[in-house]
This record gives C-alpha cells, sequence and structure tokens, in this order.
C-alpha cells in the first residue's frame, strides 16, 4: 500500500529511463485528474475501457493525438493506460484508402468549444447543454450530411483511427491517480509553508 507520507522528494533519479518515465506520467496523471473533475458521472462507461479495469472517476473515453509526439508509439501506449482511453488520430480518405490526416487536429476541438459557448450563448434553453451533448450532435449532424440516418458510426468513417488502446498497466494507473493528488496537494502545502516562512523572515 502506497503510503504519501513516506513519499521522499528526489532531485534526480539513479536511473535517466526511470527520470522520463517519471515527468511523463506525472504530466499525464496531472491531465487525467484535471480532466475528471469536468466531466459527468455519466460519461464515463459503464463498462471498463479494458479488462479488469474499475474506473474510479469519470474519464475521457477517447483522445486524440496530433503533433510530433504522436508518432511515438510508446509515448501514445502509455497515455492509453494512465488516462484509462483510447488514443486517436484523424485520418482521411485519400488515394484510396485512408491515411493520416495532413490537418491540425487541436484546432477540431476549439471549433467544438467555440459551438458550445455560442450555444450556451444565443440560446437560453441550451444554456445549461453539456458538451457531450453538442459533440454528440455535431456528429450525427455530419453523419447526416454524408447521407448516413445520424446513428453510430465505425470510427473510421468519421476520420477517427484507435492508434491505442488501455493494456493491463491501466489498472494499476488508475489506482495510481489518487496517489498523484494526494502528492500534490502535499506538495502545495509544503509550497504554502516555504512562502510563509520566507514572508515571516522577510519582515
Amino acid at each position: 500500500m502506497f503510503e504519501v507520507a513516506a513519499a521522499k522528494r528526489v532531485k534526480h533519479f539513479d536511473d535517466p529511463k526511470q527520470e522520463a518515465l517519471a515527468i511523463l506520467e506525472s504530466q499525464l496523471l496531472n491531465y487525467r485528474s484535471r480532466s475528471s473533475t469536468i466531466l459527468d458521472d455519466s460519461s464515463t462507461p459503464s463498462r471498463p475501457s479494458s479488462p479488469n479495469v474499475e474506473v474510479s472517476l469519470p474519464r475521457l473515453t477517447r483522445v486524440y493525438a496530433t503533433g510530433g509526439a504522436s508518432a511515438n508509439r510508446t509515448i501514445l501506449s502509455l497515455m492509453a493506460d494512465v488516462l484509462s482511453a483510447k488514443v486517436c488520430k484523424n485520418v482521411e480518405f485519400t488515394d484510396g484508402k485512408w491515411q493520416d490526416a495532413h490537418w491540425n487536429s487541436c484546432s477540431v476541438g476549439v471549433a467544438y468549444k467555440a459551438r458550445w459557448g455560442w450555444e450556451r450563448a444565443v440560446d437560453k434553453t441550451r444554456q445549461g447543454i453539456s458538451f457531450d451533448q453538442v459533440i454528440k450532435e455535431c456528429r450525427e449532424a455530419r453523419e447526416r450530411l454524408r447521407g448516413g440516418d445520424g446513428g453510430d458510426m465505425e470510427l473510421e468513417e468519421e476520420g477517427i483511427r484507435v492508434i491505442a488502446s488501455p493494456g493491463p498497466g491501466a489498472r494499476a494507473y488508475e489506482r495510481r491517480v489518487e496517489w498523484w493528488r494526494a502528492l500534490e496537494h502535499r506538495a502545495l502545502l509544503e509550497q504554502k509553508a516555504m512562502e510563509a516562512s520566507v514572508g515571516q523572515n522577510g519582515e
């Protein structure tokens, strides 16, 4: 059992590989923790993202990888495990086959968020609409434009390809989210105590 009180602060790890992994894990656990605070419990599927993974916090069901790091399969695999979510890339149908899209998928996320804000601002009946609902409606509308009935589509038909899924390691990371939160809380308390001490000494 991990005890936060027993955790020790270190400047460097003995093995550089451990240090690189710790940096990545910390960044992803931070994102996992932060994202859970803005998601509804209803956004967490009733079924786990991988076998034997009991999800303790609301989680993203899909994450989009973009930029140079999205070519690193090791990082993508770790991301899928820590976030307990499928990692996807945008693809487009070119020259008779699906290939990696050459446009910035981050811009799509920004557009969705702008649509969500616009809807809540101009229509009083939709002020309480969730971001997930707006995404769902946009996807259904896009599918109807393509000649479908607005129902469920295969991901690739939406221009999305799953490139990494949670594996056996996801179960361990699900427990580590709470450890990370406790360590963050401890670090913030220590920082406040240090700042207060410096302030007293400076007076």
